[in-house]
């Protein structure tokens, strides 16, 4: 490799390096770390903090100037890592900022809390979950309901897609759109869509659940990308509700 390609693959390393996704935090109350799987219960805007929790501080992560790389999926990864650096075992989530012409990149802003008994919580939390769940399926395990949807936003309004589910088309995402499937066959499928790019999502169904599959455009070259991601029930319920 000649000098000049050297020094190519350098610059480039750098800037991506430099343009990487970033938590930005402000601690108020210190606790010893977890560890890397500490027990860490996500809050999203809907809900609220219990009683009890103790206010460590405030994050905010995601874009940072030209920001490359920042998914939820990636945003979401470095929020708990950061949670758990601070000893915080709640992170609530306040303010997602989706991605717009501007920019590529989520942004999460919120608050980390610790409270004493982590277990109990996370036991509470589930149980309201599996009793939601339980009044909708009413023990049928036969099915599954996936609920597809893109809210209304400024960005890419005009650009719509077709959705798959392996190779039938499941459904076309347009702005605005909101719709709930049921699943007779519980299992795994691949959903995609494509524009300038192919976006796909592998998802295995399992009976008596349920799955929300929120749909969006990211910026691309020409006419845009979709944007096809699985978010958490008690956030997606939400949003959905939202309509």
């Amino acid at each position: 490799m000649s000098m000049k390609h050297l020094m190519l693959v350098f610059a480039i390393a750098a800037f991506h390096a430099s343009c990487a996704p970033k938590v930005k935090s402000k601690i108020v109350q210190t606790a010893e770390p977890l560890g890397e799987s500490g027990t860490v219960v996500t809050l999203y805007p809907s809900e609220s903090s219990p009683p009890n929790a103790i206010l460590l501080g405030t994050f905010r992560v995601g874009e940072q100037g030209a920001t490359v790389g920042c998914t939820y999926e990636v945003v979401m990864k470095l929020a708990l890592q950061d949670a758990r650096l601070h000893g915080a075992n709640i992170l609530h989530i306040q303010k997602i900022k989706e991605p717009n012409g501007g920019s590529t990149c989520f942004t999460f802003k919120g608050s980390y809390f610790k409270v004493p008994d982590i277990y109990s919580y996370q036991d509470s939390i589930v149980a309201l979950e599996d009793s939601i769940t339980a009044t909708k399926f009413k023990g049928d395990k036969g099915y599954a309901l996936l609920h597809v949807y893109r809210p209304s936003l400024g960005y890419g309004w005009a650009l719509n897609y077709k959705l798959h589910q392996n190779d039938s088309v499941l459904c076309k995402i347009r702005n605005g759109f909101y719709e709930t499937f049921r699943i007779d066959n519980p299992q795994c499928y691949n959903f995609w869509a494509k524009t300038e790019s192919l976006e796909e999502l592998n998802l295995c169904i399992e009976g008596g659940q349920e799955y929300y599959l929120k749909c969006g455009v990211s910026l691309g070259a020409f006419i845009g990308r979709p944007r096809i991601f699985l978010v958490e029930k008690s956030l997606g319920r939400s949003e959905f509700q939202e309509k």
